[in-house]
């Protein structure tokens, strides 16, 4: 387990590194940090490519975590962590297919037929669901003789933020806001500043059994 853990975090270590590289530059800009710099530096480098990079690393970045997530649920976790895995597999969904859908035209389509006529229904019930699976497996966490670990909760927690910040950018539940540019750069940066985090959650956890 300590095996695990140790190559999971390094993993998440250099997928943070790539992260905030590719998108820490727009959250730096949106508050009005020092980054601009950066922000050309990356572009120059990438050249036309920039945009695509960033599509296809985000997808790449769902995708890591939703397949470790389902694979880690044949482990037989206790309540706790299942609804924590739960909640972080539903509250993936949708950001996995928005970003498809940016540079995909299958995802596209199946975006504009199936989900855009009714967005901001399923916004609601998933949003509902993640955040309401959340709280069951804190309940479930404290209430158990087995816990989850730390790793699994703020893992569910970024990916009920991601969905919840996917929804206030787009505007699915009616929510306006005056400035929308902070909770963009918010959203852009959130793996950039989670990745990292949770390589060092996990190297403290590399003794806990999963």
């Amino acid at each position: 387990m300590k095996k695990k853990y140790l190559q999971l975090a390094t993993l998440n270590l250099i997928l943070g590194i790539c992260a905030i590289c590719l998108y820490l530059p727009y959250t730096l800009e949106a508050f009005d940090m020092p980054g601009f710099e950066w922000f050309s530096f990356v572009s120059k480098v990438l050249k036309h490519n920039y945009y695509n990079v960033l599509v296809y690393f985000g997808v790449f970045l769902l995708l890591w975590i939703i397949v470790l997530t389902i694979l880690s649920l044949l482990s037989r976790p206790n309540v706790a962590k299942f609804t924590f895995k739960i909640c972080t597999i539903i509250s993936l969904v949708i950001p996995l297919i928005y970003v498809l859908a940016l540079k995909n035209d299958k995802a596209l389509e199946f975006w504009i037929k199936t989900l855009a006529p009714n967005i901001k229904m399923i916004s609601l019930v998933l949003m509902c669901v993640s955040w309401g699976s959340f709280v069951l497996a804190l309940i479930f966490n404290y209430t158990r003789k087995n816990h989850a670990n730390l790793h699994h909760i703020v893992q569910a927690l970024v990916a009920c933020v991601l969905l919840t910040l996917i929804v206030l950018v787009n505007g699915w539940c009616g929510w306006s806001f005056n400035d929308i540019t902070k909770i963009e750069g918010v959203l852009i940066g959130l793996f950039a500043i989670y990745l990292p985090i949770s390589s060092v959650i996990l190297f403290v956890c590399r003794n806990k059994r999963d």
